[in-house]
């Protein structure tokens, strides 16, 4: 009988179940090098599928797209303000025994101003944008000199004449 080889087994073989695997882990928030650990694949591994096979590549991005879309949509109800429902627990003495009382209660969570602001930014730059363009024209023209202490010589009358 040969003996066992030690330490990893083969490369692991591209399939269907990568694309679930990764796509899990992509959900999850994980980085290309967490997917490629969780695939049990080298990181090059894990690129060279994602060039090779597109719908791979295309399943993780699209992992990812889900989250930012639930995100975006989250900003948004932030930025707007929203109802919620708070919910709390009372205990009432009722003519010596106690009680347990659950209260719910409607609440308003107000325009979050960050957040209007960040979306304006970001979506309405040409009106929003706190980048400020300068545009300049003409010629720059800049002296250098050494200092007298190196070998310069100081400004001469006729210098600062001009």
């Amino acid at each position: 009988m040969p003996p066992k080889k030690l330490g990893k087994r083969g490369p692991r073989k591209y399939g269907p179940h990568m694309i679930k695997a990764a796509v899990k882990l992509a959900k999850k928030g994980c980085s290309n090098n967490k997917i490629s650990e969780g695939l049990k694949v080298t990181v090059d591994t894990y690129y060279r599928w994602r060039r090779e096979y597109p719908e791979f590549d295309e399943a993780i991005s699209d992992a990812r797209l889900g989250d930012l879309d639930e995100i975006e949509q989250s900003m948004g109800q932030i930025a707007r303000g929203y109802e919620y429902q708070e919910e709390s627990v009372e205990i009432v003495d009722d003519g010596g025994r106690k009680v347990i009382k659950k209260k719910i209660s409607k609440k308003q969570a107000l325009p979050n101003l960050g957040a209007q602001k960040f979306i304006l930014s970001n979506r309405r730059r040409a009106r929003w944008s706190e980048k400020i363009e300068a545009e300049v024209s003409g010629g720059l023209s800049i002296e250098i000199g050494l200092p007298e202490s190196l070998g310069g010589s100081a400004p001469s009358e006729s210098d600062s004449e001009e």
